[in-house]
């Protein structure tokens, strides 16, 4: 909600969106999980709001900010 104040924006990403984003992250890791995959095989990264899909004043598509990627690495 901070965008447009850079001070009050990297608090509230240290404190808010970095720790929402990881546990977004191991709520997925948590559920393939319970799928059958080897959580050894998965690793987690929360960015926060680091990489955004969309400009932070545009409210309407903000709720596409709020996402999940996956990064298939074949060994």
């Amino acid at each position: 909600t901070h965008w447009d104040d850079p001070a009050a924006g990297k608090i509230e990403q240290e404190r808010e969106l970095i720790p929402l984003s990881k546990a977004r992250a191991e709520a997925v890791k948590a559920y393939l999980e319970q799928l059958g995959i080897d959580g050894s095989r998965i690793s987690t990264v929360g960015a926060g709001a680091d990489n955004p899909i969309v400009p932070f004043s545009d409210v309407g598509n903000r709720w596409k900010d709020r996402n999940v990627q996956f990064f298939l690495i074949r060994s």
